[in-house]
C-alpha cells in the first residue's frame, strides 16, 4: 500500500515567531496513518532531501510540497527523520512576532487608513501585528448564531475605551478565562462587574461601519490573561 503525505508548516509567545514542519501521511483511502514533526526550517524540500530514498516520489517548494512512499518504509522514514532533525525544545515554545507595541490610545481613523495603503497582504507582505499590554476587560458578549465570535469591551485603564473582536473558539476563550481566575470571577468579567482580570493582546485595528456609524475596533489575534 502506498502512503501519501503533505509536509505542512505550522506554529506560530509574544515577541518572535517559530515554525515547525510536519509530515501528515495518509493511505490511499485517505486514512491518517501518522504525523511526524520534521526539521525546524521553512525549507520543507530541504528536509525531504535528507530522507528522499524513503520516497517513491516527492517534490515541491518552501510553501507547498508532497510525497508518496510504501507503507513498509514507514519505520525507516521515522528513524531517518529523527536522525536528521535539527529541532530543539526551544523550537516547540510558541511565540508570536509583533511589529510594534502600539497603544490603543494612538489609534485613529487616519492612521488605520495609512495601514490600508500597505495592502494587499500576503506571504511576501504580511499584515502588521501590533500589541498592547494591560487592558482591562469591561465586558464580554458572545455574538452570532453559532456563538463562535466574541466582542470584548476593553480599556487601557485611563481614558481610552475600545471594542475588540475575537474570531477564535469562543468556548475555548471563556473556558481558559474560567481556568485562569475561577468560574465566579469569570462570570463577573463577562457581566462587566468589578474584577481584577486584565489582558495583553496582539491585534490589528480596523474601522467598523454599521448603519452609517463608524467606530474603531481591534481584532484580537493572540491574548493572555493576567491579574492586576
Amino acid at each position: 500500500m502506498a502512503l501519501f503525505g503533505i509536509p505542512s508548516i505550522r506554529m506560530g509567545e509574544w515577541v518572535e515567531i517559530t515554525t515547525c514542519n510536519c509530515f501528515c501521511l495518509m493511505d490511499s483511502n485517505k486514512n491518517l496513518c501518522n504525523r511526524f514533526c520534521a526539521d525546524g526550517c521553512n525549507e520543507t524540500s530541504g528536509s525531504s532531501n535528507k530522507i528522499k530514498e524513503c520516497f517513491d516520489k516527492f517534490g515541491g517548494h518552501p510553501m507547498a510540497a508532497g510525497l508518496s512512499m510504501q507503507e513498509d518504509r514507514l519505520e525507516e522514514f521515522r528513524e531517518k527523520l529523527n536522525t536528521n532533525t535539527t529541532l530543539t525544545e526551544e523550537d516547540f515554545v510558541e511565540k508570536v512576532h509583533i511589529d510594534v507595541a502600539l497603544p490603543i490610545s494612538y489609534l485613529s481613523e487616519s492612521l488605520i487608513k495609512e495601514f490600508e495603503l500597505l495592502e494587499p497582504f500576503g506571504n511576501e507582505n504580511t499584515k502588521p501585528l501590533f500589541a498592547q499590554k494591560d487592558l482591562y476587560i469591561k465586558g464580554i458578549r458572545v455574538l452570532g448564531t453559532t456563538g463562535r465570535c466574541l466582542k470584548l469591551f476593553l480599556s487601557d485603564g485611563s481614558q481610552t475605551n475600545i471594542e475588540a473582536m475575537y474570531f477564535g473558539e469562543s468556548d475555548g476563550f471563556l473556558e481558559e478565562l474560567s481556568c485562569f481566575c475561577g468560574k465566579e470571577e469569570a462570570q463577573r468579567v463577562q457581566r462587566g462587574l468589578p474584577h481584577h482580570i486584565w489582558m495583553d493582546v496582539t491585534y490589528y485595528p480596523q474601522i467598523n461601519e454599521w448603519r452609517g456609524q463608524k467606530n474603531i475596533q481591534i481584532v484580537i489575534q493572540n491574548y493572555r490573561f493576567k491579574h492586576q
